[in-house]
């Protein structure tokens, strides 16, 4: 089931917009990266100054009342990003393991990520991973 992500979950993220109740993109950037961006350490490569905390760590500490899944997006070559499919199974797991519970389900690198609310209300057939 979908649950509502509070305005003051939001208001402690960077640049949230809302895409729905229980859904919303953050981003550390107020501005279009370059897509060739190879996530820099410690200086963000458009505007040259110190990063801020990396995206995926914030949405961990900063949760609210939720358990926060986050899968970590990598980044494959510059511009292109995203996860291995044994890190999805694994947050498939960790859901499983939450029943009754407010996730915060998302996906970000050190910039960008999307999050939403859901929760588990009931037992339901796992998937098992293949490999």
């Amino acid at each position: 089931e979908t649950v509502n992500l509070p305005d003051n979950l939001l208001e402690r993220l960077p640049h949230p917009l809302r895409q729905g109740p229980d859904s919303a993109v953050v981003s550390h950037a107020d501005f279009l990266c370059p897509s060739h961006c190879r996530e820099p350490d410690d200086i963000c490569s458009y505007t040259r100054r110190r990063r801020p905390p990396a995206l995926h760590r914030l949405l961990e500490e900063n949760s609210c009342i939720f358990t926060p899944l986050i899968l970590k997006s990598r980044q494959f070559s510059g511009g292109t990003g995203g996860f291995f499919p044994a890190d999805l199974w694994d947050l498939h797991d960790r859901a499983l393991s939450h029943l009754n519970t407010p996730l915060l389900i998302g996906t970000a690198c050190k910039c960008h990520g999307i999050i939403d609310g859901i929760a588990i209300n009931r037992p339901t057939q796992a998937m098992k991973y293949p490999g």
